[in-house]
């Protein structure tokens, strides 16, 4: 390639780039005009401003969820690597066994059973429906 045409190339990169930054500075524009016009608060990248920052905590629960699983194996390590493999090939549901939700303020032991499956979609619903079950 000559020089020449580097130049060329270079100039139109330039050009281009130039462009894309006028038509993003005038979305800017239209954007923040819009904003305060409709919306009536104004925006930072997505962040209202309007707002107090840091002004209120929520305190929120956190509740526990252990997942049992059950590996046959001759030794932890291998017990481990058994696990560490099924996860990595997505078939950890071979060895689990069963969920436990404990409440934030109960001691271990204390969980109660808890089903973490997603819920049937329509197609199974109708299924289940027609044949009565």
């Amino acid at each position: 390639m000559s020089s020449g045409l580097l130049i060329v190339a270079v100039q139109n990169l330039l050009c281009v780039k130039v462009s894309l930054r006028l038509i993003a500075l005038r979305f800017a524009a239209f954007h923040s005009t819009l904003t305060r016009k409709f919306l009536k608060a104004s925006t930072y990248f997505g962040w209202r401003t309007d707002l107090p920052a840091g002004k209120e905590v929520m305190h929120i629960a956190l509740y526990t969820i252990i997942r049992i699983y059950e590996v046959p194996s001759k030794n932890r390590i291998e017990a481990t690597d058994r696990m560490m493999e099924a996860l990595i090939l997505h078939v950890e549901r071979d060895f689990h066994v069963k969920d436990i939700i404990r409440d934030p303020d109960a001691k271990p032991g204390q969980g109660k059973p808890v089903s973490l499956l997603p819920p049937a979609g329509w197609l199974t619903l109708l299924k289940r429906q027609l044949s009565g079950k």
